[in-house]
């Protein structure tokens, strides 16, 4: 945006500290750099999905505004989670002595300035634990019977260990928010399971 109309931080990408079941918080700032009043707009894609206030007002010349957005929580993790496609429009135009935003946005397109960002989801401590995934590394070149034997005895105790401790979190979770909350939580619970009763199955 130029220098005639509001500057919008941050650019880009909107970011939202993300953690299951509860509401995620982002902030927007809006400064005017002009000499006249300036009136904004903010809109979303996803208008049920987030709660944006104020999402209308003025901003008087050389000051600023502040803008929380708050998204709903989630039960579980999105499918978008690394690329979402929810966005934000913030608009603005020279207000005058007017205070009707119904008028002041039903004027032509080329008088009024558009600020996009998109939505960026980033994981919180928790977020992170949960999502962690188990490496196992790769068997090296000429490897014996016996050294075979025990490095899949490694990979089973490092699985087991992790199985272990999602059915724990998979457990504190279904008590606090009920059965709902485990069709996006288990994928990966279910592919360690598989994985280990794989291992324990064909080598040991």
């Amino acid at each position: 945006m130029g220098g005639d109309s509001l500057v919008v931080t941050p650019t880009g990408e909107l970011p939202f500290q993300f953690e299951l079941r509860k509401q995620c918080a982002a902030e927007l700032v809006l400064k005017n750099p002009t000499g006249a009043k300036q009136a904004f707009k903010v809109k979303t894609t996803s208008p049920k999905k987030y709660c944006v206030k104020p999402n209308t007002g003025i901003v008087e010349p050389g000051a600023e505004i502040k803008v929380t957005v708050m998204m709903q929580a989630h039960r579980e993790m999105p499918a978008d989670f690394n690329a979402c496609k929810d966005k934000f429009l913030i608009q603005s135009t020279p207000s005058g002595d007017s205070s009707d935003m119904t008028e002041l946005f039903s004027r032509p397109p080329t008088s009024i300035s558009e600020t996009r960002l998109r939505v960026k989801y980033v994981m919180s401590g928790k977020t992170a634990a949960m999502a962690e995934e188990v490496t196992l590394a790769p068997p090296p070149a000429n490897e014996s019977a016996e050294q075979e034997r025990a490095r899949l005895q490694r990979d089973v105790a490092l699985l087991q260990s992790r199985n272990k401790a999602l059915a724990n979190d998979m457990n504190l979770m279904m008590k606090k928010g009920g059965k709902s909350i485990v069709k996006g939580f288990t994928l990966l619970h279910i592919l360690l399971t598989a994985i280990l009763a794989f291992v324990l199955g064909r080598y040991l």
